[in-house]
């Protein structure tokens, strides 16, 4: 089939097949060339980022004991997150406090309390400012209750924690007790 005037010879459909089938391997190599590339390139982030990892590790976590840095090996392949990093050793569960024992009834024993209260204070004792006692006593006790602070205690924090003019002086005097408390 020719076009006209004899310009230009237009190929024809079989001569259309072959160019298609063509551009259709060439895409293939194409193809099989990106996707070695992204692989390498995949290969190549993933190096970077767990040498990355591990001397942040390092860094926060100490060197690794020389025992565990020969298992590095058999480690390859392993989940990150189900299983220690490289070279470290396996995870160690983390207690909310280590000292802290649960009784029996699955609650703090008590000398556990007493040991967690004496290692950390990082509740701040409510102030009485001389309005809503109810409300102060209330919280107070819940601050207790969290700190573990022992019945001999509490007076004295109570006291400790009262503002100026507001002294157990002024609070417990008989004629100001039952408005405050009843």
């Amino acid at each position: 089939m020719r076009c006209i005037k004899g310009i230009r010879a237009c190929r024809s459909s079989m001569d259309g097949d072959g160019e298609v089938a063509k551009l259709q391997g060439e895409l293939l190599q194409w193809d099989a060339k990106l996707d070695t590339q992204l692989k390498e390139l995949k290969d190549d982030f993933r190096g970077e980022l767990q040498s990355k990892l591990q001397n942040l590790f390092e860094q926060y976590l100490g060197n690794p004991t020389p025992a565990v840095s020969n298992l590095a090996a058999q480690d390859k392949g392993k989940s990150i997150l189900a299983d220690a990093p490289p070279s470290f050793p396996s995870r160690v569960p983390l207690d909310a406090h280590p000292m802290l024992e649960l009784g029996s009834s699955g609650t703090p024993s008590r000398s556990s309390l007493l040991d967690w209260n004496s290692w950390s204070h990082k509740l701040e004792c409510p102030k009485f400012d001389g309005f809503d006692f109810r409300g102060w006593w209330s919280k107070l006790e819940q601050y207790f209750e969290a700190e573990g602070v022992t019945d001999t205690s509490k007076v004295r924090i109570a006291m400790l924690h009262l503002k100026g003019e507001h002294s157990v002086d002024t609070i417990f005097t008989p004629k100001n007790r039952a408005d405050y408390i009843y």
